[in-house]
């Protein structure tokens, strides 16, 4: 799964928003999606950041996995 789906899917089964996770995350809510459809590639600092705000392990949300 690519790292904006799996952003995507993450973000649903905590049941928030794209908004709601940018608030949290600390971006803007055009940002996220942008990043879950694949449209913009996650730099390490907003990996760390959403993995933050989704309450998991950056790696979780990296391509490779």
């Amino acid at each position: 799964m690519h790292c904006g789906k799996r952003l995507q899917a993450l973000r649903e089964d905590r049941c928030l928003s794209p908004r709601e996770l940018a608030k949290r995350a600390g971006l803007i809510s055009s940002h996220v999606r942008y990043l879950e459809n694949s449209e913009r590639v996650p730099g390490p600092e907003i990996l760390q950041r959403l993995a933050k705000a989704l309450g998991i392990d950056p790696q979780e949300l990296q391509e490779d996995n």
